[in-house]
């Protein structure tokens, strides 16, 4: 298990992440109310990397878990889907599942827009794409909020565990 210092670091870090996320997930609603009305092709191209943005957001927050437990996936062409996925399975010894799979199944489809941004022409980001996604950001960062926060409780439990344990040895080794 972790020390209790590096378990509370990372959830001191995970609650600056989530908070720079809700931020941003604020800032960009009101271009959504803007693009309601206007079916504009530069207006995908600016929800396309808005959408970009999030999912690269909550990637670094699975990045943060998986490199704090020593998780990283393989640098494969697939790694991203495989740290998303590693963010749904328990890891034994370690912690609980970190995300649903219901929220695994709706950032997926984030995971493979970013492909699709990152490999296609500007002009293929249109509305029918970027829509959908845009609209879900409000609901998915809820849910990539509570569940991570669920986490974090999960870290500083285990953090102050750890603690505990670390005071109870130090005081039975200084008894000799």
């Amino acid at each position: 298990m972790l020390s209790h210092r590096k378990l509370a670091g990372l959830a001191m870090s995970l609650e600056g992440k989530i908070k720079l996320l809700g931020r941003t997930t604020r800032e960009n609603a009101d271009l959504l109310d803007q693009c309601a009305d206007t079916p504009d092709a530069g207006l995908a191209v600016i929800m396309g990397h808005v959408i970009h943005d999030f999912y690269n957001s909550v990637e670094d927050i699975f990045e943060s878990i998986a490199g704090t437990f020593g998780e990283m996936p393989e640098k494969t062409d697939a790694w991203h889907k495989d740290l998303l996925a590693s963010m749904g399975a328990e890891s034994p010894n370690y912690h609980p599942a970190i995300i649903s799979d219901d929220l695994m199944t709706t950032l997926d489809e984030y995971r493979n827009f970013r492909h699709v941004y990152r490999n296609r022409p500007a002009h293929a980001l249109i509305l029918y794409l970027t829509r959908p996604l845009m609209e879900k950001i409000p609901d998915t960062y809820f849910q990539v909020k509570e569940e991570i926060t669920d986490f974090i409780r999960f870290l500083k439990a285990a953090a102050f565990e750890q603690q505990e344990m670390t005071g109870i040895q130090e005081d039975h080794g200084s008894d000799g």
